[in-house]
């Protein structure tokens, strides 16, 4: 479901149903809807999740700015003549297909907090985000990443709380963690040398915050994969 209500950013909602009659149901009438077979979903994930990190399971993820532009432009009152028709089925496919292709490049992010920020506030926390999802490896400071970002330090450490439900080195964390237990499953690359290319630089430290996160250590991880 995609929400486009005034006042909030846009976005998407994944529920899981039985059937597209069963989420439909579920889904206000308002919103814009397209379904999805569970088997299809299944077989993605199966297939790309190793590779690309990341797995589309239920919650509410917000959008690029060109899917912003999408929702808003669907979220117009419609026409009644055929060619207007044909035209928002189009564009609701293209919304659906580029959604998922957005969450193999990593570009949406799970939202639990608040979706009434400024847009402007919302473009630099997300360039902040990004920034953390392709140099997780490096050592990244607050003030560094907010001057990347365009964006004071302490409006970046509220907004990454009231946004994404986290703190920056939370999400630094998380990101770090993520790359490393993927390169283990898929790699037999010396667990030192994950943790080093993963931003950690004491073996150690990589074995503690791995086994608080996944509940084991990066050795048994792997050998249970």
């Amino acid at each position: 479901m995609f929400h486009s209500e005034p006042g909030t950013a846009p976005r998407v909602e994944i529920i899981a149903a039985a059937t597209f009659e069963d989420a439909v149901r579920v889904a206000p009438h308002h919103l814009l809807a397209c379904g999805i077979p569970s088997s299809a979903v299944a077989g993605w994930a199966e297939t790309e999740r190793n590779a690309c990190n990341v797995a589309i399971g239920p919650g509410t993820y917000l959008l690029t700015s060109r899917l912003e532009d999408l929702c808003r432009l669907l979220a117009r009152p419609a026409g009644g003549n055929m060619s207007d028709i044909v035209f928002r089925t189009i564009k609701l496919y293209e919304l659906t297909s580029e959604t998922i292709d957005a969450f193999l490049r990593n570009e949406l992010l799970s939202v639990s907090g608040d979706v009434r920020l400024p847009a402007t506030d919302r473009e630099h926390l997300n360039r902040a985000r990004r920034l953390i999802v392709t140099r997780y490896a490096e050592k990244l400071t607050i003030c560094q990443i907010a001057r990347a970002a365009g964006i004071g330090r302490a409006k970046l450490i509220r907004g990454f709380r009231e946004l994404y439900g986290c703190s920056v080195h939370e999400m630094i964390s998380s990101r770090r963690l993520q790359v490393a237990a993927t390169s283990l499953r898929a790699t037999r690359q010396p667990v030192s040398r994950i943790a080093f290319e993963s931003g950690y630089h004491s073996s150690a430290a990589f074995a503690r915050a791995f086994a608080k996160h996944y509940g084991s250590s990066p050795s048994t991880f792997r050998n249970e994969g």
